[in-house]
Order: structure tokens, then sequence, then C-alpha cells
């Protein structure tokens, strides 16, 4: 690496100064450099030395004021209180806080940099409302003269916003004032601003404009791009013989005026006039033929986990080394994809991606929602997130038995007046504001909690602290500037909340000298590391490409040489090429994917050196491997072992019941049966926004069951005809069965919720059509069992090894009756009620009774059919499939094709279905077969075992 930028200007301050060291101030931008000067100072001089005094710019400036600094939000509330004295002056109606706060982040940012460029306030402004007037006098003109105009003006259309205009143009009659009036109230407030200290010492209108006479020598080191105020004092300490300026060139980019890179160092020497107190600007970028690594990186986090391999890969040494984030977003994954090392880091932590905001972004969206709705509910979410959060200590048992309680009542919208967490350091979390100036006070008080639960563990994390406390200090500030102006909705509050925490952040602090540095790329001016990677160095990043929102359009800007995007552009090369002067070791990585966030290409910095330079760029694009998932990566359970003994003891020593669905399950996959019948994996509980199949099914059952109870046991037949007088009993019914399922009392339709009413409606309405086709398709009826769970179980004799063992078949009989027919026939059948798109149709009996079969449904019936029979010894029983949906057209008897399932048919199929039930329990039971997913069986994406077997998934869709 050739000699760091800061280590020549010490060995140029030994020369220059020698020991006199004691009286020289040396001014940087940022603090950072400071470390860095000492410790080459010190080995320089090889010996202790009367220090010089270091500052930052802003640190040297306010020396000249003794007022203190407003903070940003002083500032606004100042702004919005003299602004809506003005309209009132005006005889015009104040501004609320909510509409005057965008418009004030924008003249904040305005008069500061009118400041800073030392611009005639009363000037520019006529100027904008002149130009807007014209904009709006010429509406008339041809598209190519309001092209001409909008040269002047281009914040605004021309046509249809002549309302909104007249609105800005007295604003901008009213700007000198109110910038006039703020500059008052800082001063009546012993206040300032930067900006404003600034303009005050060019126009030498402070308490001490000479207040650099108290050094022998001011050396200003590093500094690049200079606002008009900063070059005049320049130029007149310069003159006064008081500074030297430390300019890092390289006549790579300075003597080639068409790089922007040397934009502002041109201008500071050539226009300015102030000296390099390093002479000449040595040759270094246009000599080197450094090797460049460039990583063409499969996505935005894709560069963290690459820089990982880097890192890993190189050799460890005494070099400096550094990671540059042209991208700051991407710090979290950088901190979660470095290897065991212990960086120091500038940029900060941000707030804004802690578990600590995530806890206070939580309470403000209860508090909005609960405002906005104006109701005492929250989406179950948020009570989800509240118990698994890790900094609200909620204990386990307290957090299952919360959740179970909203799962078993499928509570989409949870009242909040109901939830108690009394093991959770916020037992109030939930409890609403009594009025909108409690926001900011309760928000304290919860990081007051939060930081007392912390400090009480073995160890606090500092960052989590000192996110904390600057945290508050922002609220107190808030809380300050609201209490004196007219209340404000909650939701504003939040809003201005939320804008005015998100820049807080915590610096994690490690060795500034030795071990990895991770900063941002402004962050590294004046220093100089042996291995420097620089992450997201993508177009549109390096330079960024937006502009910040400002009222003083392009044109405007330009005529009063304001800063424009050309300059951001200017500075970021700069900060770019600087680290190609001295770096030994060079790495960029950029994301190569396009999308949406994304151009996909690397910097255009990048480019021109690759075509301009002599550096040899060496590109490593990421190569994604796409891989097939293999046949041996296939879950197959063996049936030996600890597997084959609960298998055995479960169904063959403790006679545990196998069920129909069982069956269909072993049918559609051998995998999933093991998985739900033999390791007992339950399914997670979930809330769904949509109600569940089988809860409706419940309903309607459990309905069915009520309206025919009266008539279970009669000995003689009932007229179909007084089921009718229970069709006007179904709505209320439902109502109630459905609270029931939800543990809660419902007695009205309007106590249901949104989804609960569409349940309510389709179990109406599927009720409806079961009860009317009795009434329409049979003269009588006579009930023989309803929905019995107990006494219908038989033991089924199979061969296991060779030897005869039972299983016992277990049978939930929806209905058995007895029905007289129009031509008085009398029929015993087994009814089975179906919610979903089962079909009583099926193409092939053959392929019913097979694995992942035809038609479930069928499959179902016969075995509740077989049970019974052979429970209760009646015969003859007839399989009916009540489907809702359909069975106004297709009827509810099974059909192959267009042959009903009847008679001698039927009794075959019965038969057949006994011998297709021994074989496939056989199998079930065969330790030579494994268990294994079927994988021509069809996944549902809501299948919550999909996870273990999508690899046979995958293996059928080849």
């Amino acid at each position: 690496m050739n000699k760091p930028f800061l280590y020549t200007v010490a060995e140029d301050i030994c020369q220059r100064f020698g020991n006199e060291l004691a009286d020289v101030a040396i001014i940087f931008n940022n603090k950072r450099p400071i470390t860095y000067l000492k410790k080459h100072l010190a080995d320089v001089y090889g010996k202790a030395i009367w220090s010089p005094q270091f500052f930052t710019i802003q640190q040297f400036f306010k020396q000249a004021s003794d007022a203190t600094e407003a903070s940003p939000l002083t500032q606004f509330f100042y702004l919005f209180q003299l602004h809506n004295e003005l309209l009132a002056a005006e005889g015009s109606e104040p501004e609320t806080l909510e509409e005057f706060y965008p418009i004030a982040e924008i003249l904040l940012s305005d008069f500061g940099q009118l400041d800073y460029e030392l611009v005639d306030i009363d000037h520019i402004y006529m100027e904008l409302y002149d130009t807007t007037k014209i904009d709006i006098a010429f509406q008339h003109f041809t598209a190519e003269q309001q092209h001409f105009i909008r040269q002047f003006w281009q914040s605004f259309s021309i046509a249809g916003h002549s309302g909104l205009q007249q609105r800005f143009l007295r604003l901008w009659k009213r700007l000198p004032v109110l910038y006039k009036a703020f500059k008052q109230k800082l001063e009546q407030e012993k206040q300032l601003n930067y900006p404003t200290l600034y303009r005050a010492l060019a126009e030498r209108q402070v308490p001490h404009p000479d207040f650099i006479n108290r050094f022998k020598k001011v050396l200003f080191v590093g500094f690049n791009a200079l606002s008009k105020a900063e070059a005049l004092l320049f130029q007149q300490w310069q003159e006064a013989g008081r500074a030297l300026f430390y300019f890092d060139t390289d006549a790579y980019y300075i003597e080639d005026v068409q790089q922007e890179a040397g934009l502002f160092i041109r201008r500071n020497i050539k226009d300015y006039g102030l000296v390099n107190a390093l002479g000449e600007h040595p040759h270094i970028i246009g000599n080197r033929h450094t090797a460049v690594n460039l990583y063409a990186c499969n996505g935005k986090n894709s560069q963290t986990k690459i820089l990982h391999e880097v890192l890993n890969a190189s050799a460890q040494s005494e070099q400096s080394a550094a990671i540059l984030l042209a991208d700051e977003s991407l710090l979290v994954p950088l901190l979660q994809s470095l290897p065991d090392v212990k960086p120091n880091i500038t940029t900060g932590y941000p707030l804004a991606q802690s578990p600590i905001y995530g806890l206070l972004n939580l309470w403000m969206d209860t508090q909005e929602e609960i405002s906005h709705h104006h109701r005492l509910k929250v989406p179950f979410q948020y009570i989800e997130t509240f118990v698994n959060h890790p900094l609200t200590g909620v204990s386990s048992v307290e957090r299952d038995n919360l959740l179970q309680e909203i799962t078993d009542k499928q509570l989409v919208d949870v009242d909040i007046r109901t939830v108690t967490i009394a093991s959770s350091i916020f037992p109030q979390f939930f409890k609403p504001l009594t009025t909108p100036s409690a926001l900011i006070p309760t928000l304290i008080q919860l990081l007051d909690n939060l930081l007392t639960a912390i400090s009480a563990q073995d160890r606090i994390r500092q960052i989590d602290s000192n996110l904390i406390i600057e945290t508050k200090k922002v609220l107190h500030q808030l809380k300050q500037g609201i209490e004196h102006i007219a209340p404000t909705s909650i939701a504003f509050q939040i809003g201005l909340i939320r804008k005015a925490i998100a820049p807080i952040n915590s610096a994690i602090e490690g060795d500034p000298l030795n071990g990895l540095q991770i900063m941002g790329l402004l962050e590294s001016r004046c220093l100089n590391f042996d291995q420097v990677y620089i992450l997201g160095a993508n177009e549109g990043i390096l330079p960024k490409t937006a502009a910040s929102p400002t009222f003083l359009p392009n044109s405007l800007r330009r005529a009063y040489d304001l800063p424009v995007l050309e300059n951001q552009d200017a500075l970021s090369a700069y900060l770019f090429y600087r680290h190609f002067q001295y770096s030994g070791g060079l790495h960029v990585f950029y994301n190569s994917l396009v999308d949406e966030s994304s151009t996909g290409e690397e910097s255009r910095f990048i480019k021109q050196l690759q075509f301009e330079s002599n550096f040899r760029f060496v590109v490593h694009t990421q190569q994604q491997s796409v891989r097939l998932p293999e046949r041996s990566d296939e879950l197959i359970i063996p049936k030996e072992g600890a597997i084959w003994d609960q298998l055995w003891h479960m169904y063959i020593v403790q006679k545990k019941k196998l069920a129909a669905t069982a069956l269909t399950t072993y049918l559609q996959s051998p995998l999933q049966f093991f998985l739900k019948y033999v390791a007992e994996i339950k399914e997670p509980p979930s809330i769904s926004h949509e109600f569940e199949m089988n809860r409706l099914g419940t309903v309607v059952h459990n309905v069915m069951e009520i309206i025919l109870k009266p008539y279970k046991g009669l000995a003689t037949f009932t007229p179909t005809s007084a089921l009718a007088e229970t069709l006007s009993d179904i709505e209320e019914l439902v109502t109630r069965e459905i609270g029931t399922q939800y543990h809660t009392e419902i007695t009205t339709i309007d106590a249901l919720n949104s989804m609960q009413r569409i349940m309510h409606r389709i179990a109406s309405a599927y009720i409806r059509v079961y009860i009317q086709y009795d009434i329409n398709h049979y003269k009588a009826f006579r009930i023989i069992e309803l929905e019995n769970t107990e006494d219908y179980t038989f033991d089924f004799p199979i061969l296991v090894n060779g030897k005869e063992e039972t299983i016992r078949l277990f049978g939930i009989i929806d209905r058995v009756d007895e029905v007289l027919t129009a031509d008085n026939q009398v029929t015993t059948r087994i009814v089975d009620y179906k919610t979903g798109g089962d079909s009583v149709e099926f193409k092939n009996i053959e392929k019913v009774f097979a694995t992942n079969t035809e038609n479930k449904a069928l499959v179902q019936t016969l075995f509740y059919a077989y049970v019974f029979e052979q429970v209760t010894g009646r015969k003859q029983l007839e399989p009916h499939l009540y489907v809702a949906r359909r069975m106004r057209e297709e009827g509810t008897l099974f059909r192959e094709r267009n042959d009903l399932l009847t008679a001698e048919k039927l009794h075959t199929a019965k038969a057949d279905f006994e011998t297709f039930l021994r074989s496939t329990l056989s199998e079930i039971f065969n330790p030579d077969v494994p268990f294994k997913h079927n994988p021509a069986s069809l996944v549902y994406p809501s299948d919550p075992y999909t996870l273990f077997y999508r690899n046979a998934v995958a293996d059928a869709e080849e």
C-alpha cells in the first residue's frame, strides 16, 4: 500500500512545525480521522510531544458563538408557530401540524442550503415568485412555449394546478418574512443551527468573529466540497496567514477536467485560490496496475455472503482492513454474515432494525388500530407478535395458553379487554390510551420499563441502552413541542414519532485502529486501509440518483450556484476513487440481479476505471448451482425397531381405534399416515382469515343432529312434511352452533364477525338443501342412528407375520335411517354429509379400491356401512352421500358412470371392499413395506406435512 494520506500529513506537520504544536488546531469534517492522525503523529515524532488541538469543523465554528444548538424538532416547532402567526396576520386560516410538517422539512432544508451558500433570501424567493407567476400567466402557450417556460419552473404542472400554484405563490411571498422571523426566534432563545452559524460567521455577525486568533495556525485536513460560507472564511484566513489546507488529491482526476471526482478540489484550488500544503498532486492511480476484484452477486444480501467467503479465504495478517458500505442498508445482513470477528462500526446499528423498534412499532400499531377503527380489538397477529417477542418476557406457559385460546376460538380480531399478560414486563401493553396527549408519555414509560428490565439482566448490551436513551431524548423533545400547540391526532403523532426516531442509531465500538472497520463511504474521508471491501457498488446507489426534496427548481439552483445532483455525483466519485490511490487489496461487490430495487449494473465509476485506468479488473460471477432433488433425499420410514414397536403397541396391543379417515390418509400417502397416526405429529395450531372447511362441516353435522334427534328411536315412520317446520329454525341453530365452535355464546347474527357470517350463510344453505331434499324425495322416514361415536367398533382380523391379529375399526355414523319412497318401498340408508367438493360419481370401481383412491367419499361411506353392519347385524345398507353443491342434480346414490351402486352391484362392491380393506390393513402392518409418500397423490398447498415429502413430489413432477 502507498503511504496513507494522514501519514503524509503527519510528516509535513513534523517538518513544518517541529515540536511547536501546542497552539496548532487541526480541523476535520468528522471525528473518525482524529484517532488515526494522532497515531501517525506519534509514529512520526517517535517521542512525547505537546499535542495539537483537534476539532470537527462544526466544533471549531461553534467557538464563534455562545448559543446552544437547537435540535431539528425544536426548529420544526418554532417554524410551525411562526408560520401560523404570519397566516393569522394575513387573515388566513392557520395550518394544522399534520398539514405543515411535510412543508417544514423541505423549508428547513432549503433555508439551510441558502445559508451555507450565502444566497440573498429576498432575491431568490422573489425570483421563485416571479417564475411561478409566469408559469400561471402563460397557460395558453403552445406546448413548445410551455416547455420553454418550464425551464424556469419545473416543480408543478402547467395544466390543472392553478389553485395549488396560487397557494404556493402566497407561500413564496411569505418565506422571506418567515426566514427572518425564524432567525430572530433562534436569537431570542439563544439558540442556533449550523447553517445560521456559518452565514453569521461569514458575515461577521457573531460574538467572537476573530476566535481563530486563539491559535497560531489552523490546519484544515481532507476537505473536499466547500460551501460558499466555508470558502469565504478559508480564503480570509489563508490571506491572514492563519490557515493551511491539506487536500487529498491525485493527478489522475485533478488534472483531467472530465473526471468528476476532481470537481471540488479543482474549484478549491483554482477558483478559491486555496493552496494545498502538500504541494503537487501525486501520480498514483494512473501508474497502478493492481488487480481489482469485482464480485457480481446474485442478490443484494448475497454480497455479504460472498464477502464472508472472501474474508475466510484470505490469510489473517496485521494489515488494516475496512468494509465500506455504499449501501448502508446492508449493515444488518453484513453483521449476520461476518465470520467470528469483533468489528468497529462507525455507521451505527440502526434503531429501525433492532428488536426495540419492533416492540415500539407494535405498540404504535396497536394504538393506531384502536384509534382508526374506534373499537377495542386488534388483529390476532399483534398478540402473537407480542408474546413471541424476545423483550416482552412473557412466560412460555402464559404464551401457550393465550395462543391456544385464540386458536380455539379462531379469533381473527381479539378484544383487548380480555387480554391479560401478567408475566410480561409490559402487562398494560394493550391498554388503550385515554387521550391523544397520553401517547408520548406512555411510550416513554414503556421505554423506562424496558430499560429497567434489561438492566436487571446479567449483562446489559450497551447498544440496547444507547438506543433506548437516544429514543427517549427524541420523545422528550417531541413532547415539549406538542404541549404548546393545538391537540393533535394519535395517527399524526405516531407518524411524527416514526419520522423522528427513524435516524437513531448506536455505534458498535471496537478498536478504531486495529481489526476490521465498518463504515459508510462518507465516513471514510481521509482514511486509508490495506484491504478495502466496498459493498453495494450498484448504479443508482453509487452515486445516488435521487435528489433531496426542495422547493427550489433546478434552473433556479443553477442560477444561484446551489448544489445540484451533479455535485452529489462528484462527491461520491471522489470518495470512491481515493481508495484506489492507496489500498493494496481492492474488492468491490455489487448486486447483479435485476429487480424492482436494482438495475443489476455495477456503478459507472467502476466502468470508467475499467476503460480509462490501468487497473486489472478480475470479475468473479457468482454461480448459483441448480441441484435437482435426488431420489435418495426422499423420506422413507422402515417398519423396524422403535417404529415397529410403536405401530404394534398402539394398534395390536392397545387396540387404538382406526377410523375411515386414517384409511383414506394411508391410500393418499403412507408417509402422512405414519406422521399423523403413528408418530402422532400434530398439525400446528393456526388462525385462518378464511373459515376452515372442517369447522363448517362440524357446524352442519351438529345442527343436522339437533334437527333430527327428536325423531331418533321412534317406532313409527314420520312424514317428511314434518321437517318443513324445522326450516325456520335453521338460522338460529346455526348461529348458536358457531358460537359453540368458537367457545363463545352467540345468540344473534349481528354478534358474528365477517368470517363467521360467511360460514353462517353457507351452513344454513347446506342444511336447507339437505332437509328440502328429504321432503321432496321421500314420503316418510325413521331415524335409527345419529352421530354415534361410541358403540360402533369392530375387531377386524388380519395376518401379521403369519399370525392372526385384529385391528379395531371405528365408525362415526352421521345418520342411519329408513325412508319410505314414493312407490312405498322401504330403504335402509347410511348417510354421510359432505361440505366439500366430493362427488357420488366414479369412473371405475377398481380405481376406487386402490392406492390414491379415485373416490375417497365412497371408501369412507362403505367403511361406515361395513362397521355398522358387522356390529348391528343389519344388512342391505345403501350408502348415500349428501353433497349440498351437487345433490339436487346428481342425487345421493353413488354411481359408476350411469350405473347406480344399488342391489346386486352394491352387494358385489361391499364384498370387494372387505377384500380391499383386508389387503390394505395387511400392508399397513407388513414390516417389509416401509412408510413412504405416494408421489402420484395430490398435495394441497395447505397441507402442513408437505415439508416431509416434497422431494417425492418433485421426483413425480420430473
